[in-house]
């Protein structure tokens, strides 16, 4: 369901634009590359690793950073597609019209 607080975070991914409807969005942020680091061990096998870019230290809070392209299961990255397919499709030009001049 959608409510007042439903955002779309618009990235790109795969050398396309990708619209994720989520529930809410609490704050945006730039974080320099220089922040971020690789993620700790403690998450290695674990199952949110491969969501995960790595994480940045910020004060007093830890910023997980997401791989937006794991995130999507190959069921959705196959709808992306197709309907990426739709888009590439060329567009017919609408024949000239003439022009209709009056007789006098």
């Amino acid at each position: 369901d959608y409510t007042e607080f439903t955002r779309i975070i618009v990235s790109d991914i795969n050398n396309k634009k990708i619209g994720i409807i989520v529930d809410e969005v609490m704050e945006v942020l730039r974080i320099p590359g220089k922040l971020v680091e690789e993620s700790p061990d403690i998450l290695t096998g674990n199952q949110a690793q491969s969501f995960m870019n790595g994480i940045a230290n910020l004060g007093n809070r830890m910023i997980m950073m997401l791989n937006l392209e794991n995130i999507l299961v190959e069921k959705e990255w196959q709808k992306i597609a197709d309907i990426s397919k739709v888009d590439e499709k060329p567009v017919k030009k609408a024949p000239k019209l003439k022009k209709q001049g009056r007789e006098d």
